[in-house]
């Protein structure tokens, strides 16, 4: 009796806010339902409330109902996401026909790649550049700042000579501030249309987020190592004192 309670009020969760998703998207798009031929929203038909093929030329920014900026409210752009992955979640569809489930696989699988692509600034700014039809080649970019190449050398030199958990957290701690510098920049220059610059800003942001990375295994590697000593450590403590009871 609670199970059916409880699929009950999901069903009637899920319900509710698939209405307050038709009525929120419906006007931001033009199709028509592939069931019942009425006009559909991004998700849901808002005739017959049957959930609708992705469509190939919305971008992410749509999916996930946000403005098309860099500079965006990562707390609300994951509220929206719960909110349709809530809805859109295949258990959702389980008693639906095959032609539904898949619906509702490629959807929620479209949202989480949204989500994921927008939630970083890095991935957001080669996304924004793409609709933009500029891309970042793969590689070392050849066009970039010889001074700035040295300096992220020189970084990476640092971080794979250290030893010390301290050094490798200041290290990670310098790089953060630069890709926040770098983060402003970007939105400075998207909102001003200067494509050119963002793409030398954003090759720098890859650099950096690069060592980011790096400095954040290595300080994990750190606290393992630290861990593994630390009982070594113990047993060596113990086998001297017992040594001196002999």
């Amino acid at each position: 009796m609670q199970t059916d309670l409880h699929q009950t009020d999901n069903f009637l969760t899920s319900f509710y806010f698939r209405v307050s998703l038709q009525e929120e998207l419906t006007v931001t798009v033009n199709k028509l339902c592939w069931k019942c031929g009425s006009s559909a929203g991004l998700f849901f038909c808002s005739s017959c409330n049957v959930i609708q093929p992705p469509d190939d030329k919305t971008n992410y920014f749509d999916i996930l109902n946000c403005e098309q900026k860099f500079s965006l409210d990562t707390q609300k752009l994951q509220k929206k996401y719960v909110e349709l992955q809530r809805a859109l979640h295949p258990d959702n569809f389980s008693q639906k026909s095959l032609k539904e489930q898949e619906y509702s696989e490629e959807q929620s699988a479209l949202v989480n790649k949204a989500y994921r692509t927008l939630q970083k600034p890095l991935s957001r700014a080669v996304y924004m550049l793409e609709l933009q039809g500029v891309l970042l080649e793969e590689g070392t970019d050849a066009s970039a700042d010889p001074a700035f190449l040295l300096e992220v050398m020189d970084i990476n030199e640092s971080l794979a000579e250290t030893r010390s958990q301290d050094e490798v957290s200041a290290i990670g701690r310098s790089v953060r501030e630069k890709l926040k510098d770098l983060t402003e920049l970007m939105n400075s220059s998207l909102n001003k249309g200067d494509l050119l610059t963002a793409k030398e800003l954003l090759a720098q942001m890859k650099y950096f987020t690069n060592i980011e990375e790096k400095a954040a295994t290595g300080r994990k590697n750190q606290g393992v190592l630290l861990e593994l000593k630390m009982p070594l450590l113990g047993c060596r403590g113990k086998h001297v004192t017992s040594l001196r009871r002999l």
